[in-house]
């Protein structure tokens, strides 16, 4: 039986993706910045089976392969009268805010690239991973990586011993609007958003310089106000729609006292209310500590890491 594993870590955007300008190629209209996780990932895993059809599981459940098993078509030897089944588990909430597609699609490409031995380069599997989604061509590689315009990606050059990530769980649940449909609405609806594209373009230029430098307080400055900008556009959307519960807004409050106290510590917010702070390692416990009096006690603390999607060892 032929068998191959791969793993994906998330990626946390610094400067947001939300929009395409080529809904085919999927083209962002601005391009975006991010790190990458070791605490939250994708593994996946290719196997064959006697008996003719895809099967897919995700997280022990067996769902409708269709999505799945379009995206394979790009991959030359997949055949989907061949027995294949497909095990997906996040180890991150499924479409609560977690970017558990990104890893997921890159975790699913890198692995379908060995099992069908097409041994595409990485151009041409980031051609072919943005298709499942856009954000998951960053978590094909590790550290800070830029996702640009043109489709293609750019590793940056970041110093990130320093710096770790503060998860505050708000809420596990499947969101309502995919990011998919929040995106288009807000592309065709909101006055704000090509304010929001403009913005996205500076805020990536200086983004980059400001990890070059290694200039903490500007990196977490740009990054929380891109993330709020992300948002307003969705609150001006028609109809308006936001990601954003009470308890977001709780945790940002508690940032900003914070950082009155010079603990530098700085958020951004993906399609989910569910908040993700960067912070220097050193004050990872003196964040959680004040998160925990503040009733926010289900937090998780990840490191990052300059592994992208790899193959896992069987």
């Amino acid at each position: 039986m032929k068998k191959v594993t791969a793993v994906a870590p998330v990626n946390i955007a610094l400067v947001k993706y939300w929009g395409k300008r080529d809904e085919i190629a999927v083209l962002p209209y601005n391009p975006s910045i991010s790190l990458t996780l070791d605490a939250l990932y994708t593994e996946t895993t290719l196997e064959s089976k006697s008996t003719p059809g895809v099967d897919f599981i995700l997280n022990t459940q067996h769902e409708n392969p269709q999505k799945v098993i379009d995206f394979l078509r790009r991959f030359e030897g997949f055949n989907p009268e061949d027995g294949l089944t497909i095990r997906s588990f996040n180890k991150v909430p499924t479409a609560a805010g977690f970017a558990s597609s990104a890893s997921g699609f890159a975790a699913l490409s890198v692995a379908a690239n060995t099992y069908f031995q097409t041994n595409y380069e990485l151009s041409n599997l980031v051609e072919i991973t943005r298709q499942g989604s856009g954000s998951a061509v960053r978590s094909l590689l590790g550290g800070a990586v830029m996702w640009r315009t043109n489709g293609s990606i750019e590793p940056l050059n970041a110093t990130l011993d320093d710096y770790a990530f503060i998860i505050v769980m708000i809420d596990e649940n499947k969101k309502q609007i995919s990011s998919r449909e929040g995106m288009k609405r807000t592309v065709k609806t909101s006055s704000l958003y090509e304010n929001f594209v403009s913005q996205s373009h500076k805020d990536a230029e200086d983004m980059k310089e400001a990890l070059n430098y290694n200039r903490f307080p500007l990196i977490g400055t740009i990054m929380e106000k891109n993330a709020l900008l992300m948002h307003a556009t969705t609150m001006n959307a028609e109809p308006p729609f936001t990601y954003l519960k009470q308890e977001t807004f709780e945790v940002l409050d508690i940032l900003t006292t914070l950082r009155q106290n010079n603990i530098l510590a700085y958020a951004t917010i993906d399609a989910g209310p569910n908040v993700k702070i960067l912070l220097e390692k050193k004050n990872v416990n003196t964040v959680i500590e004040a998160l925990n009096r503040a009733g926010f006690n289900q937090v998780l603390t990840s490191k990052i890491t300059t592994i992208g999607a790899h193959l896992k060892d069987e």
